[in-house]
């Protein structure tokens, strides 16, 4: 079994860090424009009962090509209620297990995720079955199985690929969105 390691800042997917600074749900979208990110908040009672119809509901995926072309990598995906919590957002057993049920039911998230901020990483983590944790001072090293992670990419990626050619989403695009998320979990462009 390969396994690859990330270093992650502290509390990374936990989003009552990132509204401090409204700024840091914006970024850079393909041609260089400052875009803001959509904010999908999810409670931490959805969680807890693993409701996804909030989250897949919320996305009307058959509105057509412009509203699906809109939404493709700008969604910035939340879990509200842990901010306490000191464990990190990817290795609570709950928040993993929502994620794997969302991935199974509807891995279209992949195609709407923005893969420029770090919710997608939190994501992907809870994906992967084993993962180890050890924290530093202000950052986490994340010690996971490489094939794992491909695997999950390769599984999301059908989906993806599918959602992009109904909205036209140029495929140099996709594959620069798609390499900067691989890029961010440690995998190779």
């Amino acid at each position: 079994m390969k396994t690859h390691s990330i270093a992650l800042p502290r509390h990374v997917g936990k989003i009552e860090f990132y509204l401090k600074i409204a700024q840091t749900l914006q970024f850079r979208d393909s041609v260089g424009a400052m875009v803001p990110g959509i904010v999908h908040a999810i409670a931490r009672e959805e969680i807890e009962s693993c409701n996804v119809r909030n989250l897949i509901g919320s996305f009307v995926l058959q509105r057509g090509r412009k509203q699906l072309r809109n939404c493709a990598g700008r969604c910035i995906f939340f879990v509200m209620g842990y901010g306490a919590e000191e464990v990190e957002i990817y290795l609570i057993p709950e928040v993993r297990s929502y994620f794997q049920g969302i991935t199974a039911l509807w891995p279209h998230w992949l195609f709407s995720s923005c893969c420029y901020f770090p919710s997608a990483v939190v994501i992907a983590l809870c994906c992967i079955k084993d993962l180890r944790a050890y924290r530093e001072e202000d950052r986490v090293l994340v010690t996971y199985n490489k094939e794992a992670m491909e695997a999950f990419f390769q599984s999301c990626l059908e989906t993806t690929a599918v959602l992009d050619a109904v909205a036209r989403v140029p495929r140099q695009e996709s594959v620069r969105r798609l390499g900067h998320f691989r890029q961010s979990v440690g995998l190779s462009y």
